[in-house]
């Protein structure tokens, strides 16, 4: 699943709550670790990373349920 900066994805919190944002940032990193190398876009099956989103959160690329459609 292709991720890029300005995507809106719906993704999932650790409490399991469903949230919507818009990316502003991506990070390529190690598993376990929450920074690494920044880039504009990704696929999030192949790679291990974290996303950053306007709504205030941020999220593993495995908390990614969709990336929504304009």
């Amino acid at each position: 699943m292709k991720v890029k900066v300005g995507d809106k994805i719906r993704h999932y919190l650790f409490g399991g709550e469903v949230l919507i944002g818009k990316v502003e940032e991506i990070q390529i990193c190690r598993e376990g670790e929450k920074s690494g190398r920044s880039v504009n876009s990704c696929d999030v099956k192949r790679h291990h990373g974290v996303i950053d989103l306007d709504n205030g959160h941020w999220c593993y690329f495995y908390q990614v349920n969709q990336v929504i459609k304009k």
